[in-house]
């Protein structure tokens, strides 16, 4: 068996990882619903085949055979459950599960890409509060700014000034998402897990309307 399963628990929030290593996707076809074999078959890279299965796999263990769907902005969800979240990084899948409020998953592999771009994401608030020279710690924003995204349910956000982090305590940021009609708040929990950065909400979003001058 290829792959590792662990079950962590964040209030109400349960995160669901597969580690594996290399394998032969087709040995695992019998988790793929009827509707997954033509997209699987679309994919073309090795590890994203396996991230595929990995995933399907890990979705099995929890909804059965039910299909992963997917909203007009790339959402996942699965019909009569709770939210979910689905993210992957080289040899590792999870998915987020909570029965009670929107969740946002991202798995990032610690390297030095997120601190090559980290202009590209980063606010000068943020830049001058955070070490841009630790990759470990640009992964964490990036990875903290990718969970954001995903609780904004939009797309054309600016990650710079649209998406905004700021330090709270030991493993824990507070995120802004600027919306049309005022901003969401919410806590976004990050950790080191082996070699990758985790990073998900544990807590609701909190949504606060613009004041409307009389």
């Amino acid at each position: 068996m290829p792959f590792k399963y662990e079950i962590l628990h964040f209030n109400q929030v349960e995160l669901h990882l597969i580690a594996f290593e290399s394998f032969n996707p087709s040995d695992y076809f019998n988790h793929l619903t009827s509707l997954e074999f033509e997209r699987f078959y679309s994919i073309h890279s090795k590890l994203k085949q396996q991230q595929f299965i990995a995933t399907r796999y890990l979705r099995h263990q929890l909804f059965g055979h039910e299909h992963i769907h997917y909203t007009e902005i790339g959402a996942p969800f699965i019909q009569q459950e709770g939210y979910i979240s689905i993210s992957h990084s080289k040899n590792l899948v999870g998915i987020a599960f909570c029965k009670e409020f929107q969740v946002g998953l991202d798995l990032e592999y610690i390297s030095g890409k997120a601190k090559k771009v980290h202009l590209k994401f980063l606010n000068t608030l943020e830049k001058d509060s955070f070490d841009c020279s630790s990759d470990e710690e640009m992964t964490k924003l990036w990875s903290a700014k990718e969970t954001l995204y995903k609780l904004a349910n939009r797309k054309g956000i600016d990650f710079k000034t649209e998406l905004i982090l700021a330090a709270e305590k030991e493993n824990c940021l507070s995120g802004k998402i600027i919306q049309q009609e005022g901003h969401d708040l919410v806590e976004i929990y990050t950790f080191v897990h082996q070699n990758y950065i985790i990073t998900l909400n544990h807590s609701k979003i909190v949504h606060v309307k613009n004041l409307i001058p009389n």
